[in-house]
C-alpha cells in the first residue's frame, strides 16, 4: 500500500518543468521577436538627390548649425565643397545614391564606392536610404549600414552602424545625435532627437528625446525634454 502512494505522488515521466518535488516549474515566456523592417519607398531621382545634397550643404554654412538650404545657389555650394572635405565625400555618397537609383549609370555607384573607401576611409554604401541635413563631422573610420536615416543626424567621428545577424541595420530618426566611437548595432530603432554617447555600444531601442550612455548602453530621459512636456 505504501509503494502504491508514493507511486501515484510521483510526477509523470518525461514531462518538460516538472521537479523531483512534484510541482510543476512554471517556463518564462519567450521574449517576441520583432517584425522585420520592410524598406519604405525612396525617391532616387535626380531633382531628390540634389535637394538632398543642399540640405546636406546647408549643415555645412555654419557648422553643426541649420542654414536654410532654398538660400543656397550653385556657386554657394562649390564653395562649401571646396572648404570643406566632409562635405566633398557627401558630394560622392549622393551621386551614388543617384546612380543606384537608375539602371543605367550603375557603374556611378561602384565609382562613388570606391572613392567614399579609397580617399576618404567610409564605408557608406550607396544603397543606404539617407534623408537631407547629414551631417558627418570626420568621415575617416566610419562604418555605416543602417536600415535608414532621417533628416539632420549628425555623426562625429568613428562611428560603426551595422547589421546584427542576418536581420536589417539599425533605423535612425530625425535629428538624433551620435557621439565619437560609438556602435549601434542590430534590428533596433532610435528615436528622433536622441543622443548616443562617446563609446556608448547601442544594442537596443533608444525612445525619442532620450540620451543612451554606456557598454552596454542604456537611455536616460534629457532634462530639455522633460521642460517640452
Amino acid at each position: 500500500v505504501e509503494t502504491s502512494v508514493v507511486v501515484a505522488l510521483r510526477p509523470p515521466a518525461g514531462r518538460s518543468g516538472d521537479t523531483a518535488s512534484g510541482r510543476r516549474r512554471v517556463q518564462p515566456p519567450r521574449p517576441r521577436r520583432r517584425p522585420p523592417m520592410t524598406p519604405e519607398p525612396f525617391d532616387r531621382s535626380a531633382t531628390a538627390v540634389f535637394e538632398r545634397f543642399r540640405c546636406d550643404a546647408a549643415r555645412w554654412v555654419v557648422p553643426e548649425g541649420f542654414a536654410d538650404p532654398t538660400q543656397l545657389t550653385t556657386g554657394d555650394l562649390l564653395k562649401l565643397m571646396r572648404r570643406h572635405r566632409q562635405l566633398r565625400a557627401m558630394a560622392w555618397f549622393r551621386l551614388g545614391e543617384w546612380g543606384y537609383g537608375s539602371s543605367r549609370v550603375r557603374g556611378l555607384t561602384w565609382l562613388a564606392d570606391q572613392r567614399l573607401q579609397g580617399q576618404y576611409g567610409l564605408d557608406l554604401a550607396a544603397s543606404v536610404p539617407i534623408a537631407g541635413g547629414f551631417y558627418l563631422a570626420h568621415p575617416a573610420g566610419c562604418a555605416i549600414n543602417a536600415h535608414r536615416i532621417g533628416r539632420n543626424v549628425t555623426l562625429v567621428a568613428s562611428i560603426t552602424i551595422g547589421i546584427r545577424g542576418n536581420g536589417p541595420g539599425p533605423a535612425i530618426g530625425d535629428e538624433v545625435f551620435i557621439g565619437a566611437g560609438a556602435r549601434v548595432i542590430g534590428t533596433i530603432e532610435v528615436g528622433d532627437r536622441a543622443r548616443v554617447g562617446a563609446n556608448a555600444v547601442v544594442l537596443h531601442d533608444v525612445p525619442a528625446d532620450a540620451t543612451a550612455v554606456g557598454i552596454p548602453a542604456r537611455p536616460v530621459p534629457r532634462r530639455d525634454a522633460a521642460e517640452r512636456t
